[in-house]
């Protein structure tokens, strides 16, 4: 019940809508394009009538799969390094490990199939809005270096000769935001998003036209140590 009243709140709101289009338009046969959040439909009606105990199937899945090494634990606090470990211990280590092993979902929700739609929608709110959303395959192991921070970096920038920059002068957009969104085990997506003003709306293509040229420049210039270096230099003081 809690479930399906948490899914009626969202039905009215814009990201949640469009979050479940994108998976509705993903490919068919990936993991991903199944139902985002469950409702009663989902989480009673249709499991009864296959014969399914849904409380006996939740709990299979939590003894299969709640096991300390896929799990993270991220702990702050003004205490030693090693009185903050004596309270992990305590209150994780009944924690169970299991040596669960997650496979990677194969493939990519966005196969060339699902690649080149252009997809129209009327929202709830008065928003205009253009996101562009590309595949990327999973960048989260390597964080170290995360490449795609170099180009968020760039295409969100706000400075002089940035994409932004543009089409705020042309008087088409008021905000960009460009970045990477983990996707889950396996795949990730790559993000920019524009806020766009009515004469942005109706130019959206000459919008979304340049913003491959500006990608296009992109790929066609090096790497520059001094972007790479300001990169790090904001990621170690934000």
């Amino acid at each position: 019940m809690a479930v399906d009243s948490e899914h009626k709140k969202n039905i009215q709101h814009d990201l949640w809508r469009l979050f479940q289009l994108e998976k509705d338009l993903s490919n068919p046969n990936h993991p991903y394009h199944k139902f985002g959040t469950g409702n009663l439909s989902t989480l009673r009606d249709i499991p009864a009538s296959k014969g399914i105990a849904i409380r006996e199937a939740l709990l299979e899945f939590h003894d299969q799969y709640y096991s300390a090494n896929i799990m993270k634990l991220v702990v702050m606090g003004k205490e030693s390094i090693d009185e903050l470990e004596s309270w992990i211990r305590v209150l994780f280590e009944p924690v169970k490990n299991s040596n669960v092993q997650l496979e990677p979902f194969e493939g990519h929700p966005l196969s060339k199939s699902e690649s080149g739609l252009i997809t129209i929608v009327k929202p709830i709110k008065d928003w205009k809005h253009i996101q562009l959303t590309f595949g990327l395959p999973d960048t989260s192991k390597d964080y170290q270096i995360d490449v795609s921070k170099y180009f968020s970096h760039l295409i969100g920038h706000e400075g002089d000769g940035s994409i932004t920059a543009l089409l705020k002068r042309r008087g088409w957009a008021t905000d960009l935001s460009a970045g990477t969104q983990h996707g889950g085990a396996g795949f990730d997506f790559f993000k920019i998003s524009i806020t766009l003003t009515e004469n942005g709306l109706e130019n959206y293509k000459q919008v979304v036209l340049s913003i491959f040229q500006y990608i296009h420049m992109l790929q066609t210039s090096p790497v520059y140590e001094w972007i790479f270096q300001e990169v790090i230099f904001i990621n170690d003081n934000v």
